[in-house]
């Protein structure tokens, strides 16, 4: 039961800052930084989330990319 409402709240994080990063990203070729995401709430929890489900990719140690946009010669 425990491990079912920690699923839930993670979720509803990941869910809650997924939208504001597709519109940040939208005006950024896609691209975002971890500082970025950490302004608009995102928690450690969420963006490694967000990896593991190839929602965004990391580009370099602080460069993500939200994995809907083409690939840029920026990554």
């Amino acid at each position: 039961f425990l491990d079912i409402n920690k699923q839930l709240v993670y979720n509803c994080a990941v869910t809650k800052v997924i939208g504001p990063l597709r519109k940040l990203a939208a005006s950024q070729y896609g691209y975002f930084t971890l500082s970025d995401a950490k302004a608009l709430g995102a928690t450690n929890q969420a963006i490694n989330s967000l990896k593991k489900f190839g929602t965004i990719q990391r580009i370099s140690s602080t460069v993500y990319r939200i994995t809907d946009y083409p690939e840029s010669v920026l990554g």
